[in-house]
């Protein structure tokens, strides 16, 4: 597994474990890293 595929498998298992308010908070925080996230999970579900 590379250096990418374990920081997007961690980033991904704590959005499982994430409250709310926890991610609510990250979203102001890194709001680049989440639209990319959101785009690689929509690109992934079309295949």
């Amino acid at each position: 597994m590379t250096e990418k595929e374990l920081e997007r498998q961690n980033f991904l298992t704590w959005c499982k474990y994430a409250t709310l308010e926890e991610i609510e908070r990250a979203k102001g925080r890194t709001k680049k890293h989440w639209k990319d996230c959101y785009i690689n999970m929509q690109m992934k579900s079309r295949r």
